[in-house]
């Protein structure tokens, strides 16, 4: 029994929080993480929902149906805290995904910026000073069908990421305001 309990002391902790569920709206940016967790290394955005709205989205009452017909899906409600994780060594869309989450953060377009322009930016958020915390950021979910292996068929949620601008509630002001509250209220603990 001893070895189960240094075997359970010596893991990391599991802070899993909830996904985003079909909806969209506005999130603030809490923490951007990247390291190596159990499936490989991992992108995740932590957040916070400032708005949300149900987009039409409604319960399959099968895994085949589409458009679903159950009841309306309720969106991730404000104050709740979605998380994004982006598995980069197990699905090969996932280096895209973070990629586009880190152009419509900081409001540039692909073609805008270079590979090493963009590295830099990346490593930049990632940083222990954590330089995007306090951004806010719009999403939008949408879903997709498996086409193959063993979930073939399987409808799954994935988000949409859009620039929130200036004088959206970006500005250097709002987002330091923004900041201060959360180094109060959800400090960063790693």
């Amino acid at each position: 029994m001893q070895d189960l309990f240094l075997k359970i002391a010596g893991s990391q902790a599991n802070n899993k929080g909830e996904n985003f569920v079909a909806g969209k709206g506005v999130v603030l940016i809490e923490e951007l993480i990247c390291k190596k967790f159990f499936e490989g290394n991992t992108f995740v955005a932590r957040t916070k929902v400032i708005s949300s709205e149900n987009k039409g989205d409604r319960i399959r009452k099968t895994k085949d149906e589409n458009p679903g017909t159950g009841d309306l899906i309720p969106p991730n409600q404000p104050g709740t805290r979605p998380g994004w994780p982006q598995k980069l060594d197990k699905h090969a869309s996932a280096p895209g995904n973070v990629k586009a989450f880190v152009l419509a953060l900081l409001g540039f377009k692909e073609s805008e910026v270079s590979s090493q322009q963009f590295g830099e930016a990346l490593e930049q958020l990632l940083d222990k000073s954590q330089p995007g915390r306090g951004f806010l950021i719009r999403y939008e979910t949408y879903d997709q069908q498996t086409r193959s292996g063993a979930n073939v068929g399987r409808w799954n949620t994935y988000v949409r990421w859009s620039h929130v601008g200036p004088e959206e509630g970006n500005s250097k002001d709002e987002i330091a305001k923004r900041r201060a509250e959360l180094d109060k209220s959800a400090p960063i603990t790693q």
